[in-house]
């Protein structure tokens, strides 16, 4: 059972780290200074105008999200010492520059030289929260755990929420369920309430030795309506969840119900399928098995659950003692494996050929480099389709 990373928040976040953050802390003083109360959001220093052209040119490059021209002008002008009235601001911005280009141990070398040098709180915090966001999507947990324990105050709305999602989350990677329990609690709230935390609470009381707890904050949500896509996938999501937990408990009726639930052709449907299978199996049915087996080995042999379908095919086959269809069923599967695994011989050659660099530096607006998350079409190579699990993940961004 995995945890729900938040891809539709964190799909941008990358890029959005750089305008968040330098939108948030660019433009502010430094006489701001840390409230004696923790729980006191510190208030920003007042806004002051541009005062060095080359600044305000860097700026006009930022906002409209032309983020290599920005970074690129702005070095230039710190080498030459064209900002002198900016010195700060331009730093924090080339910071969240570098975030948004997953330099982070870059970005944190300029955070960590501001912050030597006396940064208000406001900016303090919310540099530290968006190093701790980058640093959990490189799966740099420990690291992002470190950025989160030096936030001193509360945040202003709405990033107080989501630094507390963001440490639940980093804190069930590192294994502190119990924990991130108690803060996505309050988070998580009835329906209604923040669904990512929801399903995280559910999987962190599950892991923590709550099932039932956590079986109810997930089915809840598995049967929730939902308004958009997004929301229906993450139901569908908590519904496998839920599916596969109950068949490691050896309950495989109550798996079925909720495997029941996830649509058919959803993101989750092959897990679902798969899943719905083994509880078939579970109950001694091994004809009940094949009919969801028989659907999913005919998929995309890209995804891992369609190829366990085929291996798993002929082995209900065998229990039924169909033994013919069972060493068909085995040769085709040998067959299928040998041309995955040639498919992805293919692909690596082709990648280490170049071609999947060059398609994608093709794919990039205008002159500039940036991230992936805009590709709707990938390169033209062999297996391509191999690839679009890597791409959209947040290690390959």
């Amino acid at each position: 059972m995995t945890t729900m990373r938040q891809r539709s928040r964190f799909s941008l976040q990358l890029t959005a780290a750089a305008v968040l953050v330098a939108s948030a802390l660019a433009l502010a003083g430094a006489g701001a200074r840390a409230a004696d109360d923790p729980d006191k959001v510190p208030a920003d220093p007042p806004l002051h105008a541009v005062v060095d052209p080359h600044y305000g040119d860097v700026l006009f490059e930022f906002y409209q999200g032309h983020y290599f021209p920005a970074i690129t002008r702005l070095e230039v002008s710190q080498h030459f010492e064209r900002m002198p009235h900016h010195a700060d601001e331009a730093e924090v911005l080339r910071g969240g520059l570098l975030l948004s280009y997953g330099l982070h141990k870059q970005a944190a070398e300029v955070f960590e030289a501001l912050l030597a040098r006396g940064a208000p709180p406001s900016v303090r915090d919310r540099a530290w929260y968006f190093l701790a966001k980058i640093r959990y999507q490189r799966g740099l947990m420990p690291e992002a755990s470190q950025a989160l324990a030096r936030i001193e105050h509360r945040l202003p709305e709405p990033l107080e929420d989501d630094r507390r999602l963001l440490q639940a989350n980093v804190m069930m990677a590192l294994g502190d369920n119990a924990g991130a329990s108690k803060i996505l609690t309050p988070i998580a709230g009835p329906k209604g309430g923040d669904l990512y935390a929801r399903y995280n609470l559910g999987v962190a009381l599950i892991r923590g030795g709550q099932a039932a707890q956590g079986t109810a904050v997930l089915d809840g949500l598995g049967q929730q309506a939902m308004a958009d896509e997004e929301s229906r996938a993450l139901r569908d999501k908590a519904n496998v969840a839920l599916g596969f937990a109950a068949l490691k408990a050896g309950q495989p009726q109550d798996a079925r119900g909720y495997l029941q639930r996830v649509r058919l052709q959803g993101i989750e449907a092959n897990a679902a399928l798969l899943g719905f299978g083994w509880a078939a199996d579970a109950m001694d049915s091994p004809k009940l098995a094949l009919v969801p087996w028989i659907e999913l080995a005919g998929r995309d042999a890209g995804d891992a659950a369609v190829l366990e379908a085929q291996l798993a095919v002929p082995y209900a086959y065998a229990q039924l003692h169909a033994d013919a269809q069972a060493l068909e069923r085995y040769e085709t599967a040998i067959a299928n494996f040998q041309a995955a695994d040639a498919d992805i011989d293919a692909t690596i050659a082709a990648i280490r050929d170049g071609k999947l660099v060059e398609g994608l530096v093709n794919r990039n607006p205008g002159d500039q480099m940036g991230w992936f998350q805009t590709v709707r079409d990938l390169p033209l190579m062999p297996h391509a389709s191999l690839l679009t699990p890597v791409i959209a993940g947040n290690e390959f961004q």
